[in-house]
């Protein structure tokens, strides 16, 4: 059941913007409730939480992605590039 789950196209994409989204999340839920407190100061707390998932969410998502493909991948093959390392994609069977 797990592997299957992992095998998934969106686990991994989910998977691909997990460093994205551990770095963004913070900033982002508190600029959005600073900006929903400005916008609609009455709106209740269950709301203000069905705003930030149904807005929110998907619009970090984006985010993530952006920033995962102009800003990670480029770092990261910028790195392989100064270090001459190749960082396998699959693990490397090892014969005995």
């Amino acid at each position: 059941l797990i592997g299957g789950l992992m095998r998934l196209r969106v686990t991994q994409w989910l998977g691909a913007m997990s460093y994205p989204l551990y770095m963004l999340h913070w900033p982002f839920i508190g600029g959005m409730l600073a900006l929903l407190q400005w916008l609609k100061p009455d709106l209740k707390q269950q709301d203000t939480l069905v705003v930030m998932l149904m807005s929110g969410l998907p619009l970090l998502l984006g985010i993530a992605w952006i920033v995962h493909i102009w800003l990670e991948k480029p770092l990261m093959r910028y790195g392989r590039r100064i270090t001459g390392r190749v960082v396998p994609l699959a693990p490397v069977p090892v014969s005995s």
